[in-house]
């Protein structure tokens, strides 16, 4: 890419943190916007009582907060023999921080989110059911899983806590960037009230944006955003690609970023 391309993540802290740094050999300038906060549960209030309710033959997290906050010690907890042998995520961004915990691709729910999830399961016999979420995430999940027949243990791992107060420099950053790239529903909408009436209304009129599941391209059209675009799963080669195409202004194909 000939010029410098400028990209507003819109994110929890850390998302995407892997790609960054091909995102900055491929001369993206990326400044990331935290709209989504979260606090950790403490582990003893949950912890030993999901440990000893296993073995489960399934892990399902709501989100890349709860791999963190939730799966990350739940794992290391119960170690490798009595890990669940499957593992399903809510979205795109869960399913490749899941994927990098533990080795082992995570079936999504990328198109429909949890509803993509319950529709799977209910083709499979009666199982036993881990699901790691938050306080605002709530119940209905496990209650669908349940009806079907499923074995299901809930554990709340993290709450959110209220949007951060953006500073200028970052509110100036969204309406220079190329591109505004949005991890979640929750990072949007986080993001609105952030940002106040007026300047959320001309992000909705100016911004080029970009998402990464349908849940969060749908949100992004309530919301009444003109310019949407979906991308590959983070996990898919061809993200960092597709993402490289969607910054530029010019019609030459960007080339491949060096190792």
């Amino acid at each position: 890419m000939s010029a410098e391309r400028r990209l507003a993540l819109v994110s929890s802290r850390g998302a995407l943190a892997a790609l960054l740094p091909e995102l900055r050999r491929s001369s993206v300038r990326v400044r990331r916007i935290v709209t989504v906060r979260t606090r950790a549960r403490r582990l003893r209030e949950w912890l030993p009582a999901v440990s000893g309710a296993g073995p489960f033959d399934a892990l399902i997290v709501t989100s890349g907060a709860a791999v963190r906050h939730g799966a990350r010690p739940f794992l290391a907890s119960v170690g490798r023999r009595r890990s669940p042998r499957r593992v399903y995520s809510v979205g795109p961004a869960t399913s490749t921080a899941l994927a990098r915990l533990t080795g082992r691709s995570a079936e999504t729910g990328a198109g429909r989110g949890a509803r993509e999830i319950v529709e799977r399961l209910s083709r499979e016999p009666p199982s036993s059911l881990l699901v790691l979420r938050s306080e605002a995430a709530g119940s209905s999940l496990a209650r669908q899983l349940r009806a079907q027949g499923h074995r299901v243990t809930e554990a709340t791992v993290y709450d959110l806590a209220p949007p951060p107060v953006l500073t200028p420099a970052e509110t100036a950053w969204l309406s220079r960037a190329d591109a505004v790239l949005a991890t979640s529903p929750s990072a949007l909408k986080n993001l609105e009230a952030a940002l106040g009436r007026d300047r959320w209304a001309r992000l909705r009129r100016q911004a080029r944006l970009l998402v990464l599941g349908e849940r969060s391209r749908s949100a992004a059209r309530r919301l009444g955003f003109r310019s949407v675009r979906r991308l590959p799963p983070p996990a898919a080669q061809r993200f960092t690609l597709r993402l490289l195409d969607e910054l530029r202004r010019d019609g030459q194909r960007v080339r491949r970023p060096r190792a």
